[in-house]
């Protein structure tokens, strides 16, 4: 699903096929806690940073759980994809989130804008080396004036087999078909989530499972 030589049509299905996975695995009702927490901290409007948002289907998901709850808060999203922005931005107006924005970010190499909160990620840190993915949490945490939230893959021959057997039930993309499991195969045991929260400087971090079949790391600033 990263390689920039596959074609649009194939990367927009795989993107839809992902949202619908997105969905039934409610992955915005695990992130959910990190924002309503920091919002009752704060005691404010917040603003979320979500990165590496894809099609924008968790961005949009979670602004609209926010809404429904009365949570005063904008949930922005950046990835490194052009394509994947500019659907994301597409998917935005129909649902009238003018205050969104979506935006091209390189997460590895450069610093976001200092101006978020909380900083999320949702199956993204996978797909990195571990010291790309160190530098990644280092840049969120620099980024957020409360903390971060993590969800990533649990790395095991259970979640391997169920990822092969829900992707093909889920979506009919074949590109998520292979990236599903593959993923599964390059995700986190909780050691290794906890030397990745020291490479990148965390300090104190809390990880938790969280369903199905992933870990939820969450960073709060001191």
């Amino acid at each position: 699903m990263d390689d920039p030589a596959l074609p649009a049509d194939q990367h927009r299905h795989a993107l839809d096929g992902l949202a619908r996975i997105n969905a039934w695995s409610r992955v915005t009702h695990a992130l959910w806690p990190g924002l309503r927490d920091c919002a009752a901290a704060l005691g404010r409007p917040v603003r979320v940073l979500d990165v590496a948002c894809g099609g924008g289907d968790v961005t949009a998901a979670l602004q609209n759980l926010a809404d429904r709850r009365g949570l005063a808060c904008c949930v922005d999203g950046c990835d490194l994809s052009e394509r994947a922005v500019r659907w994301a931005r597409e998917r935005a107006q129909p649902r009238g989130q003018t205050t969104q924005r979506f935006f091209v970010h390189d997460a590895v190499d450069s610093a976001f804008p200092d101006e978020y909160d909380l900083v999320i990620s949702s199956l993204f840190l996978h797909h990195l080396t571990n010291a790309n993915a160190a530098r990644v949490l280092r840049h969120m945490a620099d980024a957020s004036a409360y903390g971060l939230v993590v969800l990533d893959l649990r790395r095991g021959a259970l979640p391997w087999a169920l990822t092969w057997a829900g992707t093909r039930l889920i979506t009919r993309s074949s590109v998520v078909h292979a990236d599903g499991p593959e993923s599964v195969a390059a995700g986190w045991s909780r050691s290794g989530l906890v030397a990745l929260a020291q490479a990148a400087r965390l300090g104190d971090v809390k990880i938790e499972r969280a369903f199905p079949m992933k870990f939820r790391l969450t960073w709060r600033r001191a």
